[in-house]
């Protein structure tokens, strides 16, 4: 089903949600691009588990958005949910082990710092570019179950900015440095719980995106 915005001119064949998906991905690189100048800048592994996330998301929003050029041009998208499916729980589970390796060793050895007022600063960017997806991904009349996982993603990724932003802010009023990395390891803990319920889904209904 095809998801159409306000002003869309051809309700029967257009090109709204293709549009839709370009917009996104390009608000995704352009917050991304920006938390990643955070994370060199501040240090913070937080912050560095929501643009892991974020860079996941991405492979959501280019496997969505093939699949709505499959649709539009009548053609067969099966393949790429799976081929889609199959790389996004790849990358949930190795981002997850990257982050949480890290925290661990920084709560081992420590010499870390991080720069809890940067981290602030761009956790806010980040958050305020995540709920821009969210506008723009809610800007249609109707939505299929796509969309819904779509959404679902950017509020988390929403969650994953305020976490960034909440350990930073902990970490300047206390002065605990140790803070960012327990942050990261509940984050990394998020990451494996969605790789496990995206494997159920293929398990219990043989499909993530229908």
């Amino acid at each position: 089903m095809i998801a159409h915005y306000p002003d869309c001119t051809n309700a029967v064949r257009c090109l709204c949600e293709i549009k839709r998906y370009l917009r996104l991905i390009g608000v995704l690189i352009l917050t991304l691009s920006i938390e990643l100048v955070g994370v060199k800048l501040s240090q913070s592994l937080a912050l560095s588990s929501d643009a892991g996330h974020l860079s996941i998301d991405l492979t959501v929003h280019i496997t969505s958005l093939i699949v709505a050029l499959k649709v539009y041009f009548g053609g067969e998208s099966k393949v790429v949910r799976r081929v889609g499916l199959a790389i996004h729980i790849l990358l949930l589970f190795f981002i997850a082990a990257v982050i949480g390796i890290e925290a661990f060793e920084r709560l081992e050895t420590g010499g870390y710092h991080i720069e809890p007022k940067t981290a602030i600063l761009f956790s806010v960017i980040g958050g305020l570019g995540n709920f821009w997806q969210y506008r723009l991904s809610g800007g249609a009349h109707s939505h299929n179950e796509t969309h819904t996982w779509l959404n679902i993603h950017i509020l988390i990724d929403l969650f994953y900015s305020g976490v960034a932003a909440t350990s930073a802010f902990l970490t300047d009023v206390t002065g605990l440095q140790i803070i960012d990395p327990i942050a990261s390891m509940i984050l990394a803990a998020f990451l494996v719980g969605f790789g496990l319920i995206a494997i159920y889904n293929i398990v219990a209904k043989a499909a993530f995106f229908s």
